[in-house]
């Protein structure tokens, strides 16, 4: 056999492969364009759990040097510690 009966350039079997990768690429990005052009009030109603206000409120209490706290009176650990790491620069 020669080296050029093992050559894959210009194979039209590797077009088949690319396909279905460029269209997964492009269903994950369309849904990421839309989210773009809609308003920012209506990005937070829609897609923000009722859950991430507890974690801003704990984030800005360990910012500004309350500690771990929602109220600011009762110590709390009821969160993901490496998600909180990512929050409280944030603030």
């Amino acid at each position: 056999m020669t080296d050029a009966m093992h050559t894959h350039d210009g194979c039209p079997g590797n077009a088949w492969i690319n396909l279905p990768i460029a269209a997964l690429f492009i269903g994950a990005c369309l849904p990421l364009a839309w989210a773009m052009w809609q308003p920012m009030g209506y990005i937070i109603e829609r897609f923000t759990p009722d859950d991430v206000f507890y974690y801003l409120k704990t984030a800005m209490n360990i910012a500004q040097g309350h500690g771990s706290t929602f109220d600011g009176v009762n110590r709390t650990n009821g969160y993901h510690p490496l998600w909180m790491l990512l929050l409280v620069p944030i603030y």
